[in-house]
């Protein structure tokens, strides 16, 4: 059963100073400039929504900690209404001190230029609602290939430009449709890879789709088939050992500390995938991984978690691919400094790393978990040609 994160209460410390400030603001600021009837509705337009989230905050951190069950769909839009309107809310808030306080003051403007610049002020509040509005009906299903060459110490000449496809992070549930993975997976086979990978969390929590999510990516077409490894929400739905059992059916291999040998003309390449690494356990990380690796060939790893990497090049793994981290999902920049929560959690979050000439890649994946939302991070199928280094 999925524990509640030490991010799970500090957000929820954020919540609760965020809508205090705000009815502060209403009482101290809003109330003295509008009738006791504009007044009420102002309030009460604030106050819906603050109720709103307390189902989502409930399930969050109350289910489980307690074990209550919720049914899936249901569950998935009461957290996802309160971690969206808490993000917006706070983002609105620090927005609105930052021009009060800072931006405001500083202005030497005429009067009738000050109430201007407070004008656009106010409604420059509006922009964090309109950004999650936009990732959520547009960006949070955008999916766009990327490509990368991916250079591979040791790769024999017969492996050289072979493409190969990753996708991660699937995350079938209400806020991804089989439909909608559906339309992946075609774009995906359109590349006519020589493998593909599938990096973990094809559903999110119990109750998901997690059937149908199998048999839609068993229509996923490569030379050399499909293999894959899992990730942490296969753990929380107890479903590693039926996703491996169901998706051999179809001929895919989702590798839990196991390894296989491809070959391509006279070259070959070890692929080898373990289960989700959790951050808690670093000290154990890859805990008999080495015995995975084969002599004279590139080995590659599969995992979920792209924290592993260090161990990894260490135990003498060429390639490292991973998810998990979806990019940050919400991505922005500050002074000149991509900011987003998974930077608290590993210094692996998106894209291609290079130290002591081995490589990992670390792909946003294409689903969502928590806020139906991707904003600076869009959801990405991999195109990985590999390159000798």
């Amino acid at each position: 059963m999925k524990t509640p994160h030490v991010l799970d209460f500090v957000f929820l410390g954020a919540t609760i100073l965020t809508q205090t400030g705000i009815y502060r603001i209403l009482q101290r600021i809003v109330k003295p400039r509008l009738s006791m009837a504009q007044f009420r509705l102002v309030f009460w337009a604030a106050l819906i929504p603050s109720l709103l989230m307390l189902p989502g905050i409930i399930t969050t951190l109350v289910r489980p900690l307690t074990g209550i069950s919720v049914p899936g769909k249901y569950r998935a839009w009461m957290e996802g209404f309160y971690l969206v309107w808490s993000f917006a809310s706070t983002a609105s808030l620090l927005l609105y001190f930052l021009v009060r306080r800072w931006i405001l003051p500083a202005a030497e403007v005429s009067p009738s230029r000050r109430v201007l610049l407070q004008r656009v002020a106010s409604a420059s509040l509006a922009a964090p609602f309109a950004a999650i509005g936009y990732g959520t009906f547009l960006e949070r299903t955008a999916f766009e290939v990327r490509e990368v060459e991916l250079p591979v110490p040791g790769l024999h000449a017969d492996f050289e430009g072979v493409r190969i496809a990753q996708i991660s992070d699937l995350h079938v549930s209400p806020y991804l449709q089989i439909k909608e993975l559906a339309r992946a997976v075609d774009m995906t086979n359109e590349l006519k890879p020589f493998l593909t990978f599938v990096t973990g969390d094809l559903i999110s929590y119990p109750g998901d789709p997690l059937d149908a999510t199998i048999r839609e990516i068993a229509r996923l077409r490569a030379d050399q088939g499909v293999l894959g490894c899992l990730g942490n929400h296969e753990i929380y739905c107890d479903a590693e050992a039926y996703v491996e059992r169901e998706a051999a059916r179809y001929g895919m291999d989702f590798l839990r500390m196991r390894n296989r040998e491809i070959r391509r003309g006279n070259g070959a390449l070890n692929v080898a995938g373990v289960d989700f690494q959790p951050f808690k356990e670093r000290q154990r990380y890859l805990k008999g991984a080495e015995k995975l690796l084969r002599n004279g060939m590139p080995n590659v790893l599969l995992s979920h978690n792209p924290d592993v990497f260090p161990v990894a090049a260490r135990l003498g793994f060429d390639v490292t691919l991973a998810g998990h981290t979806h990019a940050g999902q919400v991505t922005v920049e500050i002074l000149n400094r991509y900011t987003n929560v998974a930077r608290f959690l590993t210094s692996y979050v998106a894209g291609l790393y290079l130290e002591n000439n081995k490589a990992c890649y670390v792909t946003a994946g294409i689903g969502t978990i928590g806020m139906p939302v991707r904003i600076g991070a869009p959801p990405e199928i991999m195109l990985l040609k590999l390159r000798r280094s």
